[in-house]
C-alpha cells in the first residue's frame, strides 16, 4: 500500500513537471510567433519530446508500471499545476526566455559589426550601380508619341 502511494505521489511529481514544460512551450511558441505549419510542426515534436520525457520520468519513478494510479496521478498533478501554478510557471519561462534572447543579442552583436565592416565595400558598389543604373534609365527614357486617335470611316 505504501509502495503505490509513494509511486501515485511520484506520478503527481512527474504530472506537475509535464505541465511545467508545457508553460515553456507555450512562451516559446508565443515568443517565435509561429503560425500555422511551423505551429504543427513545433506541438509534434514538443508532444514527441514530452512523451520521451514522462516515459523515462515513469521508468525511474515506477519501475514502468503502469497501473490506474499512474494515471490518475499524472492527471492529478497536471490539474494541480494548472489551477495552482500556470500563471507563475508561464511568467517565469516568459521573463527567462526575455533575457536570453537580450543576452544572445548582445553576445552576437559584435559579430554582426564584424560583418558590416567587412561587407560594406560590396554594398556600397551595389547601391552606387543602383543609383547610376536609375539615373541613366531616367536620362534615356525617350518619350513615345501617343498613339493616333483611331479614325472611323
Amino acid at each position: 500500500m505504501y509502495e503505490q502511494f509513494g509511486a501515485f505521489l511520484i506520478t503527481v511529481g512527474i504530472g506537475m513537471a509535464a505541465a511545467f514544460i508545457y508553460d515553456f512551450y507555450r512562451a516559446v511558441r508565443l515568443s517565435l510567433g509561429l503560425r500555422r505549419l511551423g505551429g504543427s510542426i513545433a506541438d509534434l515534436v514538443f508532444w514527441f519530446l514530452l512523451t520521451l520525457i514522462v516515459f523515462g520520468l515513469l521508468l525511474l519513478g515506477t519501475g514502468g508500471d503502469v497501473r490506474w494510479y499512474v494515471v490518475a496521478g499524472l492527471a492529478t498533478g497536471a490539474l494541480i499545476y494548472r489551477r495552482r501554478f500556470t500563471t507563475r510557471g508561464y511568467a517565469f519561462w516568459r521573463g527567462y526566455l526575455h533575457v536570453s534572447f537580450r543576452a544572445l543579442q548582445i553576445v552576437c552583436q559584435p559579430l554582426v559589426w564584424f560583418w558590416q565592416g567587412v561587407t560594406w565595400p560590396v554594398r556600397f558598389q551595389v547601391l552606387m550601380v543602383r543609383r547610376i543604373g536609375r539615373s541613366l534609365r531616367l536620362r534615356l527614357h525617350i518619350r513615345r508619341p501617343p498613339p493616333p486617335p483611331d479614325q472611323d470611316v
